[in-house]
């Protein structure tokens, strides 16, 4: 079991540094707004994607995995074009 966990941790830690680049450059692009740090963004979104992805899984006719998908990371995406004031008051504490 424990081969499992390290290669999930292995596989999540692959998909953290990627989102991580992705969101610095969106930063440099001026697609999103700057004032959250890239870890911070990248794990929420792994963590919102996660967890629909987990609880999809145990009862896929419950809802239609795309459209709540859109619904939920829109809205999040959208926050960061705006700008999100506790991402950037939690990167001043650092």
């Amino acid at each position: 079991m424990d081969a499992v966990r390290q290669r999930r941790q292995h596989n999540i830690n692959d998909w953290m540094s990627r989102a991580e680049r992705r969101v610095a450059r969106a930063v440099e692009k001026g697609q999103i707004d700057g004032t959250g740090d890239a870890r911070t963004v990248a794990q929420s979104m792994w963590i919102m994607v996660d967890g629909l992805i987990r609880t999809w899984m145990f009862d896929p006719h419950s809802f239609d995995l795309i459209k709540q998908g859109e619904c939920m990371l829109d809205p999040y995406l959208d926050g960061l074009r705006k700008g999100c004031p506790k991402l950037a008051s939690r990167a001043a504490l650092k």
